[in-house]
């Protein structure tokens, strides 16, 4: 939970068209959270906006499904701004007919090619593509959207018809072209979008550990390089420049915002350090030094 509730208001600060107006009922209490918390742990079970959210998630006390639980977030939380709705269309003579759709809230969900599964890796960008062209049939979203978020399903069927993980790595630099009816018909254009926050699952379905990429404006020159903040339960996220590897084998959601419209924020930059001043060096004493302690006429040996 805590995942999705970070990439979800990262993805919204991530965008120059984004308002407060866009969280809906509970944005003065986000408001106050962000301001007043800085980089203190924050208890979301706290926040009176998500209580009732939180209530009706059946998996409270569990790691739960985080792309599942974005969702039921949004959807609680009434988020606007972000549209999700997408059709699956077919050609039949003169006719298209839409033959599966989703709403604004449900993510595009992504799987792997059984043909691929041998590669070493693939990208997001193929993953789209295959979302879009399947079975002689074109998906597409609806609408443009400044913000929208895919769910990699890395459940595959083996040799043997077991479910089983998938761990093949995703890499997802660069930009991402996901397609966009224009019309009616099965025209779409490719609108390029950049991952601007993405959370990985670790372990088994109902148990394991979540933790989120979020990405910060680059800066190759700072003390450490980095492009990304990399987050873990109850420790300030580290500045990371690139990806690793268990994150990518494990990603299971994707925020990706367009990138026309994108605005990473920027890490301040660290004070510069002081050079440590070196010690102060061990007064040296002489003889002469010495002599100075005694008064004249107290030589042992001056006459009496």
């Amino acid at each position: 939970m805590n995942v999705s509730f970070v990439t979800l208001l990262w993805a919204l600060l991530s965008t120059d068209v984004f308002t407060i107006s866009q969280w809906g009922s509970g944005a003065s209490q986000l408001v106050q959270l962000l301001m007043c918390h800085n980089s203190e742990p924050v208890d979301l079970q706290a926040i009176p906006c998500l209580q009732t959210i939180l209530e009706h998630w059946q998996g409270t006390n569990q790691q739960g499904d985080p792309v599942e639980f974005l969702a039921h977030l949004m959807r609680g939380l009434n988020i606007s701004g972000i549209d999700m709705r997408w059709e699956k269309r077919i050609q039949i003579g003169v006719m298209t007919e839409a033959v599966d759709s989703s709403d604004a809230f449900a993510p595009m969900i992504l799987q792997f090619d059984p043909v691929l599964l041998q590669d070493d890796s693939t990208t997001l960008r193929q993953l789209v593509r295959d979302w879009s062209s399947q079975d002689g049939m074109i998906r597409a979203l609806l609408h443009s959207s400044p913000l929208i978020y895919v769910q990699v399903d890395r459940h595959v069927r083996s040799g043997a018809g077991q479910i089983q993980k998938c761990d093949i790595p995703v890499n997802f630099h660069w930009g991402i072209e996901v397609p966009i009816y224009t019309g009616t018909n099965l025209t779409v254009m490719w609108k390029t979008y950049k991952v601007v926050a993405a959370i990985a699952h670790l372990g088994a379905d109902n148990s394991g550990h979540c933790r989120a990429l979020l990405r910060v404006q680059m800066n190759a020159q700072a003390k450490l390089p980095h492009m990304f903040l990399l987050t873990d339960d109850w420790v300030e996220a580290i500045p990371v420049w690139k990806e690793p590897t268990w994150f990518t084998r494990n990603v299971t959601c994707f925020w990706l915002c367009d990138m026309e419209r994108l605005l990473p924020l920027a890490l301040p930059e660290a004070p510069p350090m002081q050079a440590p001043r070196p010690p102060e060096p061990t007064p040296r004493v002489g003889a002469a030094d010495f002599l100075k302690f005694f008064v004249d006429g107290t030589d042992e040996h001056a006459g009496t």
